[in-house]
């Protein structure tokens, strides 16, 4: 079994289409850090994005995914962390339960499928994790309006070449960038690989940040280590 080892807790990741990534738990660490009391994971995978929020935050956690191997792993790890009273595994498919769900939340995240329209995988499995023909920014947009709170956020993170079309459709639905950060490979690269999109209807001056996991010498950035040493195990203690 593939298991991937944080400080205090354990992700099991055989059955699921996409594996933990380093990007998607800088995404994780950033979110925890804010104050909510309610969250909604969209597509929860593994269920890693979960569980690193429950470590810093004490919030009541709801992860829905539909794949059936995927929703059990993810149930599975969250069943063997800590905060398995907190954290709740909904086995649906996102769009159909937000139409007659009547459950709303202050912070919602997603690391939606990336690479629409390309060249995809035989297997449908990945597939269903890493492409956006069914959950795209104008569903999540909807699905967002519907769920989020007056004074709630949605985060997202994306890929790069997909923030506009995000923007476009989020605020469609009324809603206003509140904070964007860029994500490089290191100091050296022109464009970000990929953006933190974070979203409300609370009209705010819009913050953009900058972070970059490697440094000039290719190892890891400082404030890379700062982020994840709560988390990972090579930073000790």
């Amino acid at each position: 079994m593939s298991i991937f080892r944080f400080k205090q807790f354990n992700v099991a990741q055989d059955q699921c289409g996409m594996k933990i990534s380093s990007v998607a738990c800088v995404f994780a660490a950033k979110i925890a850090a804010k104050k909510f009391s309610t969250l909604l994971d969209i597509g929860t995978g593994t269920g890693v994005l979960s569980l690193m929020v429950a470590q810093k935050n004490a919030a009541d956690i709801r992860a829905i995914e539909f794949d059936a191997a995927a929703a059990k792993q993810a149930k599975e790890n969250f069943a063997n962390s800590k905060w398995h009273s907190r954290i709740h595994l909904i086995e649906a498919n996102v769009i159909n339960w937000a139409e007659t769900s009547n459950a709303t939340f202050d912070c919602i995240i997603c690391n939606p499928p990336f690479f629409k329209g390309q060249l995809q995988s035989p297997d449908f499995q990945r597939n269903n994790a890493r492409h956006s023909e069914v959950l795209g920014a104008e569903t999540l947009a909807c699905i967002a309006d519907k769920l989020l709170t007056s004074e709630g956020q949605a985060h997202f993170l994306i890929a790069n070449g997909y923030e506009n079309t995000y923007i476009t459709h989020f605020e469609l639905k009324g809603f206003s960038l509140q904070e964007h950060t860029e994500i490089f490979a290191n100091p050296y690269k022109n464009k970000p690989f990929c953006h933190v999109l974070s979203f409300s209807k609370v009209a705010n001056p819009l913050i953009i940040n900058y972070f970059y996991m490697q440094d000039e010498q290719n190892k890891m950035h400082t404030s890379y280590k700062e982020l994840m040493h709560d988390y990972l195990i090579i930073f000790g203690e």
